[in-house]
């Protein structure tokens, strides 16, 4: 019966991604404004750096503030501008407050921020929990709220939520940001039909990479690295820009990580499980992440 499953599965997808019609390329130029989320350091400044290229004007939401000049004259280097905002993504009224200090129209909203706190569930404070869902989950969701009806009333909008390839499978000291990715990419997938119900203009990109070396997940390792090297944020960046350009409806990092990860979901989970504490259980002790 799993066998079924799993080749029923797979020819779903290979139908989906042979025959699917492509979509309409956007075009990123000085006529579009991007709000990205982290964008003063790792896949975040990367992407900053491709849409000063294209002369996108770019607006910034992070709390790191002491990274905002050094960010402000590399864009202005490849002939863009920044608007930096220090803003707390856990802060509700933060956030709120921040989108209305905001007054040209946001075409694009790249929800990039995230936060991990590699720890066993046991070992995290509830505080730890509740920051990681307030910065992964609930600040793209506020966000989206928020300026969804802007977008609507100009006709034009496009919404990107980077999640990961951990929003479908899971793995060992990562269980509040494997949860806070579920969320994320639940909520993005009834967005997208929503908008689609309601022949919405705007868009919606979910974006799944594998382990990314900014430092996010430092140390963590597994007996099968070499089949699932770490990513580069240069490489990540590019393809996140290149999948708002084509419009996509989910990108993940490498491409078939996606279809991997589902058909992983397919196993008995005593399966998946022992893979799991085997592939990752000698390497525990050095995944810290920068919780160090």
């Amino acid at each position: 019966m799993i066998i079924i499953y799993t080749l029923t599965f797979f020819i779903i997808f290979l139908t989906y991604f042979l025959l699917i019609r492509k979509q309409q390329k956007l075009k990123l130029d000085s006529n579009k404004t991007v709000l990205i989320t982290g964008g003063c350091m790792g896949i975040g400044k990367q992407m900053c750096k491709l849409l000063a290229m294209k002369k996108c004007k770019i607006i910034v939401l992070d709390i790191r503030k002491d990274l905002a000049a050094d960010l402000k004259n590399t864009i202005e280097q490849y002939g863009s501008t920044l608007q930096f905002y220090e803003c707390d993504l856990s802060n509700q009224e933060q956030i709120i407050e921040t989108i209305n200090q905001i007054n040209e129209p946001i075409h694009i909203l790249i929800n990039n921020a995230g936060v991990a706190k590699l720890k066993l569930f046991t070992e995290q404070s509830f505080q730890d929990l509740q920051l990681t869902h307030a910065v992964n989950y609930l600040a793209p969701v506020l966000l989206s709220k928020l300026l969804i009806p802007k977008m609507e009333a100009q006709k034009f909008g496009h919404i990107v939520n980077v999640g990961s390839v951990l929003s479908i499978i899971t793995g060992l000291k990562v269980t509040a940001y494997c949860a806070s990715k579920h969320a994320l990419l639940g909520f993005h997938n009834s967005l997208r039909v929503e908008l689609k119900l309601k022949k919405s203009p705007i868009k919606c990109t979910f974006i799944a990479p594998w382990a990314i070396n900014t430092g996010m997940f430092k140390g963590v390792k597994s007996k099968i690295d070499f089949l699932l090297p770490e990513l580069k944020e240069e490489r990540v960046a590019i393809e996140i820009i290149d999948a708002i350009e084509n419009q996509k409806d989910v990108h993940s990092i490498p491409s078939f990580y996606w279809l991997l990860s589902n058909l992983i979901r397919f196993l008995p989970h005593p399966v998946a499980d022992y893979i799991v504490v085997k592939a990752q259980g000698p390497y525990i002790s050095e995944m810290v992440g920068r919780n160090q």
